[in-house]
């Protein structure tokens, strides 16, 4: 875990995209690939290339980029971490998805508001299906978060769960205390404890902890994570196709709407 995809935008969510992938980049003594978007299109170029006002358009579009690039890399020079840059133009999701194949993890926000029209709704799903590497979803104005002190991993036993939960080893050996919650009767998944065993043959001794069914499990998550706020948070993503999923409310997109700390997630 130690090469991050950090989007790169000057909107609100980047303090805290940065602010994260500098913790962990510091932990793991990794690296951060910085990936800025330009989200203008061909035809948008062409109509403004044609005008006066648009030509003003571009250079301001273009020194805006400039100015946050250069913002960008004195923070990151001033924690100390290392990092790369690129830049691209199209849409976020696309442009995002072909990157993270070449990266271990990818460093956006939970709140869809953070990004474009453009982009729609379904910005995260559509990151999720594009790539097989994990994500990091961030909340818009988190705080300092600790990665070493407490991460809590959301068990169901379902392939995602499992997913995430493989990937994440590498975060999880270096955090002090990891617990495993299972809400409510267990599904036809993989147990609690076989989890558990997984972690522990890399090392990871994991707090197991199941609470009684009458309360879903987002509900729970939330009130646990608003206790520690310095922890941060495992889960599978998307367990049923996103329409599905946005009709009945699911556990995901609960979280992504309410969290407060780090959600570290897979497909």
């Amino acid at each position: 875990m130690k090469d991050l995809l950090l989007l790169i935008r000057d909107d609100d969510g980047q303090p805290a995209r940065l602010k994260v992938a500098v913790a962990i980049a510091r932990l793991t003594a990794g690296a951060i690939a910085c990936y800025q978007v330009d989200e203008s299109d061909d035809l948008n170029d062409e109509i403004a290339s044609a005008t006066v006002d648009g030509r003003v358009l571009q250079g301001l579009v273009h020194s805006q980029g400039t100015a946050n690039r250069q913002h960008v890399e004195r923070v990151l020079g001033d924690a100390g971490v290392t990092w790369t840059w690129a830049d691209g133009r199209g849409r976020v999701a696309d442009l995002l998805g072909r990157e993270a194949a070449f990266h271990d993890l990818t460093v956006v926000n939970t709140k869809q508001e953070a990004y474009s029209w453009r982009d729609g709704e379904f910005l995260v799903s559509d990151l999720v299906r594009a790539t097989h590497q994990p994500l990091l979803l961030v909340p818009m104005h988190k705080p300092e978060v600790n990665f070493a002190r407490h991460a809590f991993v959301a068990w169901d036993g379902s392939p995602p769960c499992v997913a995430a939960m493989r990937a994440a080893v590498p975060l999880l050996a270096k955090t002090e205390v990891v617990t495993m919650v299972e809400v409510g009767e267990h599904g036809p998944g993989a147990t609690l404890e076989r989890g558990a065993e997984y972690l522990a043959r890399n090392g990871i001794h994991a707090h197991l902890e199941r609470v009684p069914g009458g309360r879903h499990p987002s509900h729970w998550l939330l009130a646990r994570s608003a206790r520690h706020r310095d922890c941060w948070c495992v889960m599978g993503a998307f367990g049923h196709s996103r329409a599905r999923e946005a009709v009945f409310g699911g556990t995901t997109l609960e979280m992504l709407d309410q969290a407060t700390v780090p959600l570290f997630v897979a497909h």
